[in-house]
C-alpha cells in the first residue's frame, strides 16, 4: 500500500549525495530496519553515464562536463534543472513485482498514464525503454528515460521527465543511445505545466496503482 511508503520531495540534489543516500536507504530495507521510499528531486547539471555507455557517444568536450559513472542500466543521459526525477527504492518481492518487465511496465504505464491526464499522447517502442510521444512533423521523440538498478529485488534510481528542461544539453550525447529518435519535454510539446503540478499528478496516478 502506498501509505507504507515514505513519500520524499527535495529541490536541487547534488547527484553523488543522492546516490549515497539511496545506497543507505535500500541498505536499511534489504535488514529490515527501514521503509520504501519514493523521492521527487532535481540534480544540477550532469550526465550520466549507465553500465552500457560507450565513449563515442559522449559527443561533447568530456574534459569540460561534469560526468559520473553510475552503477544503473542503460548508456548516458543527462539530469538538471526542470527535469523532474523521481527515485524509487521499493521491495519488488512485498510489491508483487518480483520480475523486471513487471516493474518496467509499472514505470511506464504510470508515466504514460500521467501524460494522459495532460492530454499528451504517449507510448513505449519495442525494445526501447522509455516512454515516447509524436511530434506534429512525425518525429518521435523521448518525453521521460528510465533507468534501474536492482540488489536483492529493492529498487534503486528510476524515471527522469522532461518538463521544461534546456534540451540543448542532449547535444552533447547520443541520448541512450538511440541515434534514430529526438528527445522533447513538456514544454517542447506545448504543455506548460510545473514540475509541482506534474508531481501531483504522477503521484496520484502511483497512489492508485501501488494500492491494487
Amino acid at each position: 500500500m502506498i501509505h507504507d511508503i515514505i513519500i520524499k520531495k527535495s529541490h536541487i540534489v547534488d547527484y553523488n549525495e543522492s546516490s549515497n543516500e539511496m545506497e543507505n536507504i535500500v541498505s536499511d530495507i534489504i535488514n529490515n530496519n527501514g521503509k520504501e521510499y519514493i523521492w521527487f528531486l532535481q540534480h544540477y547539471d550532469v550526465y550520466t553515464a549507465g553500465t552500457n555507455s560507450i565513449a563515442d557517444e559522449f559527443l561533447g568536450d568530456i574534459d569540460q562536463h561534469n560526468i559520473i559513472k553510475v552503477g544503473r542500466g542503460g548508456k548516458y543521459t543527462w539530469h538538471g534543472i526542470g527535469q523532474r526525477v523521481v527515485y524509487f527504492m521499493l521491495n519488488l518481492r512485498k510489491r508483487k513485482m518480483a520480475d523486471i518487465k513487471l516493474y518496467i511496465n509499472f514505470l511506464q504505464s504510470s508515466l504514460m498514464e500521467s501524460f494522459k491526464i495532460l492530454d499528451l499522447d504517449t507510448f513505449t517502442i519495442d525494445d526501447k525503454i522509455g516512454v515516447w510521444c509524436k511530434k506534429n512533423d512525425g518525429q518521435f521523440c523521448k518525453i521521460a528515460a528510465i533507468g534501474i538498478k536492482l540488489r536483492r529485488w529493492i529498487t534503486f534510481h528510476g524515471i527522469a521527465i522532461n518538463i521544461n528542461n534546456d534540451l540543448k544539453m542532449y547535444d552533447n550525447i547520443i541520448p541512450c543511445g538511440i541515434k534514430e529518435y529526438g528527445v522533447t519535454s513538456l514544454q517542447d510539446m506545448g504543455i506548460f505545466c510545473s514540475l509541482r503540478e506534474f508531481d501531483d499528478i504522477l503521484l496520484s496516478v502511483l497512489k492508485n496503482k501501488l494500492n491494487e
